[in-house]
Protein backbone atom coordinates (compact mmCIF):
# COMPACT_ATOMS: atom_id res chain seq x y z
CA UNK A 1 0.00 0.00 0.00
CA UNK A 2 1.52 3.38 -0.65
CA UNK A 3 0.85 6.07 1.27
CA UNK A 4 2.18 8.81 0.35
CA UNK A 5 4.68 10.16 -2.12
CA UNK A 6 8.38 10.11 -1.28
CA UNK A 7 11.28 11.79 -2.62
CA UNK A 8 11.94 8.74 -4.75
CA UNK A 9 8.65 8.29 -5.88
CA UNK A 10 6.83 9.05 -9.13
CA UNK A 11 5.75 12.55 -8.28
CA UNK A 12 9.52 13.65 -7.44
CA UNK A 13 7.84 18.05 -7.00
CA UNK A 14 5.82 16.46 -4.26
CA UNK A 15 6.51 17.22 -0.51
CA UNK A 16 7.21 14.34 1.18
CA UNK A 17 4.83 13.40 4.22
CA UNK A 18 6.84 11.70 6.03
CA UNK A 19 10.49 10.26 6.39
CA UNK A 20 11.81 7.31 5.14
CA UNK A 21 12.22 5.77 8.89
CA UNK A 22 8.65 6.52 9.41
CA UNK A 23 7.22 5.55 6.08
CA UNK A 24 8.92 1.69 6.80
CA UNK A 25 7.50 2.07 10.98
CA UNK A 26 4.35 2.51 9.17
CA UNK A 27 4.42 -0.29 6.65
CA UNK A 28 5.43 -2.30 9.22
CA UNK A 29 2.29 -1.44 11.74
CA UNK A 30 -0.53 -2.03 8.87
CA UNK A 31 1.48 -5.36 7.85
CA UNK A 32 1.06 -6.35 11.66
CA UNK A 33 -2.85 -5.37 11.27
CA UNK A 34 -3.85 -5.28 8.15
CA UNK A 35 -7.57 -4.64 9.01
CA UNK A 36 -6.00 -1.61 10.91
CA UNK A 37 -3.97 -0.52 8.51
CA UNK A 38 -6.27 -0.72 5.26
CA UNK A 39 -8.91 1.11 7.02
CA UNK A 40 -6.35 3.68 8.22
CA UNK A 41 -5.69 3.87 4.11
CA UNK A 42 -9.11 4.66 3.50
CA UNK A 43 -9.53 7.43 6.18
CA UNK A 44 -6.39 8.87 4.40
CA UNK A 45 -7.99 8.31 0.66
CA UNK A 46 -11.36 10.17 1.88
CA UNK A 47 -8.88 12.99 2.94
CA UNK A 48 -7.61 13.33 -0.21
CA UNK A 49 -11.15 13.66 -1.96
CA UNK A 50 -11.91 16.06 0.79
CA UNK A 51 -8.80 17.82 0.76
CA UNK A 52 -9.58 17.88 -3.64
CA UNK A 53 -13.29 19.05 -2.83
CA UNK A 54 -12.46 22.34 -0.10
CA UNK A 55 -9.50 23.30 -2.09
CA UNK A 56 -10.87 23.05 -5.92
CA UNK A 57 -14.57 23.38 -5.23
CA UNK A 58 -14.91 25.29 -2.04
CA UNK A 59 -17.78 22.56 -0.81
CA UNK A 60 -18.79 22.94 2.60
CA UNK A 61 -19.32 19.80 3.47
CA UNK A 62 -15.58 18.90 2.65
CA UNK A 63 -14.52 21.88 4.64
CA UNK A 64 -16.63 21.14 7.70
CA UNK A 65 -14.66 17.53 7.20
CA UNK A 66 -11.43 18.80 7.31
CA UNK A 67 -12.52 21.16 10.40
CA UNK A 68 -13.43 18.39 12.26
CA UNK A 69 -10.28 16.20 11.37
CA UNK A 70 -8.31 19.18 12.65
CA UNK A 71 -9.61 19.23 15.51
CA UNK A 72 -9.23 15.40 16.25
CA UNK A 73 -5.74 15.72 14.87
CA UNK A 74 -5.22 19.00 17.22
CA UNK A 75 -5.61 16.70 20.44
CA UNK A 76 -2.93 14.35 19.18
CA UNK A 77 -0.12 16.60 18.64
CA UNK A 78 1.90 19.17 20.85
CA UNK A 79 3.66 22.27 20.02
CA UNK A 80 7.60 21.71 19.54
CA UNK A 81 10.20 24.58 19.31
CA UNK A 82 12.35 23.62 15.63
CA UNK A 83 15.41 26.15 15.22
CA UNK A 84 13.87 29.34 14.73
CA UNK A 85 9.77 28.53 14.52
CA UNK A 86 7.31 26.46 16.19
CA UNK A 87 6.36 22.85 14.34
CA UNK A 88 3.07 20.70 15.57
CA UNK A 89 4.47 16.82 16.31
CA UNK A 90 2.73 13.98 16.58
CA UNK A 91 3.62 12.03 20.09
CA UNK A 92 3.88 8.92 18.23
CA UNK A 93 4.04 7.35 15.13
CA UNK A 94 0.71 5.47 13.87
CA UNK A 95 -1.00 4.45 11.04
CA UNK A 96 -2.97 7.55 11.61
CA UNK A 97 0.00 9.70 11.18
CA UNK A 98 0.03 10.10 7.64
CA UNK A 99 -4.01 11.88 7.80
CA UNK A 100 -2.87 14.16 10.51
CA UNK A 101 0.06 15.62 8.81
CA UNK A 102 -1.70 15.92 6.12
CA UNK A 103 -4.78 17.58 7.58
CA UNK A 104 -2.33 20.00 8.96
CA UNK A 105 -1.28 20.97 5.87
CA UNK A 106 -4.23 21.19 3.84
CA UNK A 107 -5.85 23.22 6.65
CA UNK A 108 -2.81 26.05 6.67
CA UNK A 109 -3.13 26.17 2.88
CA UNK A 110 -6.98 26.66 3.43
CA UNK A 111 -6.18 29.75 5.89
CA UNK A 112 -2.85 30.81 3.93
CA UNK A 113 -3.17 33.92 1.62
CA UNK A 114 -1.06 31.66 -0.93
CA UNK A 115 -5.02 29.39 -1.78
CA UNK A 116 -4.82 31.51 -5.09
CA UNK A 117 -2.16 30.30 -6.08
CA UNK A 118 -3.36 26.94 -6.43
CA UNK A 119 -3.67 25.41 -9.37
CA UNK A 120 -4.65 21.91 -11.26
CA UNK A 121 -2.10 20.59 -13.65
CA UNK A 122 -3.61 20.40 -16.76
CA UNK A 123 -2.44 16.68 -17.91
CA UNK A 124 -5.44 14.80 -18.75
CA UNK A 125 -3.40 11.92 -17.09
CA UNK A 126 -2.59 13.67 -13.81
CA UNK A 127 -4.97 15.70 -11.92
CA UNK A 128 -2.61 16.93 -8.89
CA UNK A 129 -3.02 20.03 -7.48
CA UNK A 130 0.18 22.52 -7.01
CA UNK A 131 0.89 25.66 -6.05
CA UNK A 132 1.80 28.02 -9.15
CA UNK A 133 4.42 30.42 -7.96
CA UNK A 134 6.20 31.37 -10.76
CA UNK A 135 6.87 35.18 -11.79
CA UNK A 136 4.05 35.40 -14.45
CA UNK A 137 1.69 32.92 -12.32
CA UNK A 138 1.02 31.17 -15.88
CA UNK A 139 2.58 27.30 -14.90
CA UNK A 140 0.83 24.57 -16.49
CA UNK A 141 1.68 21.50 -15.18
CA UNK A 142 2.80 20.27 -11.50
CA UNK A 143 5.91 18.77 -13.12
CA UNK A 144 7.62 20.39 -15.76
CA UNK A 145 10.28 17.36 -15.71
CA UNK A 146 7.42 14.38 -15.82
CA UNK A 147 3.62 15.90 -17.34
CA UNK A 148 5.43 19.04 -19.34
CA UNK A 149 7.65 16.47 -21.57
CA UNK A 150 4.41 14.05 -21.94
CA UNK A 151 2.33 17.28 -23.02
CA UNK A 152 5.50 18.57 -24.96
CA UNK A 153 6.44 15.27 -26.71
CA UNK A 154 2.59 14.39 -27.51
CA UNK A 155 2.16 17.97 -29.12
CA UNK A 156 5.50 17.43 -31.40
CA UNK A 157 4.20 14.03 -32.02
CA UNK A 158 0.83 15.13 -33.55
CA UNK A 159 2.79 17.76 -35.51
CA UNK A 160 4.97 15.55 -36.98
CA UNK A 161 2.69 12.34 -37.70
Amino acid sequence: MTWVPTKDSDCPSQYPILSDTETAHIQRLASAQPRLGAAAHRRFLQLRESAYEALVHDLPDAVEELTSAYRTTLHKAHLRHEGSSWAWSERSITLQTPHDRVTRHVIALLTSPHLGQLHQCEDAACGWVYLDTSPRRNRRWCSAADCGNRNRARRYYARHH
